[in-house]
């Protein structure tokens, strides 16, 4: 019976690894993304003059295990305020993503298998350009005293990124996905005003495709659930 239950226990443990070990796994994709964006920078502007667009996002994932993979990511992001300044930023990040559904429920079936709910951090930089249309109260004046018309800012500011994003598996090579997420840049002066705080925050809604390379002919990491619920 000792015999029995070591056998039980050691087929466990390591029977699934020499099963996986054995099937030829592909672990890249590549995502695309757009969406809008809220800004937190200045001129304030209004509620309704402050979304601005991102597209596009694209992301290019190495998905090492189950539970964790890492990415490159790039976004173009537009923020606006209302007829009173205009910017965008190009930002490249590398992102972490942890698979919190792979870890809480690794053995669900069904619908549940295909979907998959992720958390990311990111950490990268931001090279971003404002153009003030038209200038507040509290706008520059130029050498002869006279309010400047038109002001535009450039530069580069590190960011971080915290995200997420809920994925369905709509076969083995596609899935869609929907993120929501929050940009924090250490610059002051995105929007083309410095905002008197340490950094400039922005919220994001976005949507998207992945496609999974190879995943036909092979076991893609992204379609299985665990060393037990194999595969897509």
């Amino acid at each position: 019976m000792k015999r029995m239950l070591l056998t039980i226990a050691f087929l466990s443990c390591f029977g699934s690894s020499l099963l996986f070990g054995q099937l030829n796994i592909s672990h890249y994709s590549i995502a695309l993304k757009g969406g809008r964006d809220y800004y937190l920078v200045t001129p304030s502007g209004n509620a309704n003059g402050n979304k601005g667009w991102i597209f596009p996002g694209v992301s290019f994932e190495y998905t090492i295990s189950y539970s964790f993979g890492i990415a490159l990511n790039y976004d173009y992001v537009t923020y606006k305020r209302a007829e009173v300044s205009s910017g965008n930023t190009h930002d490249a990040t590398l992102l972490f993503s942890y698979n919190i559904m792979n870890t809480l429920f690794p053995l669900r079936g069904g619908f549940w298998f295909d979907l998959n709910a992720y958390l990311n951090l990111g950490l990268g930089a931001g090279y971003y350009s404002a153009t003030l249309l038209s200038i507040p109260n509290n706008a520059p004046i130029d050498s002869l005293g006279a309010a400047v018309n038109t002001q535009t800012l450039s530069g580069f500011s590190p960011l971080g990124t915290l995200a997420g994003n809920v994925e369905y598996n709509t076969s083995k090579s596609l899935a869609f996905f929907i993120e929501g997420q929050l940009r924090a840049y250490l610059k002051d002066d995105l929007g083309g005003l410095p905002s008197n705080t340490t950094f400039n925050i922005g919220f994001i809604a976005a949507a998207g495709i992945r496609y999974k390379f190879n995943a036909k002919d092979k076991t893609h990491q992204r379609n299985i659930t665990s060393h037990f619920n194999c595969c897509r």
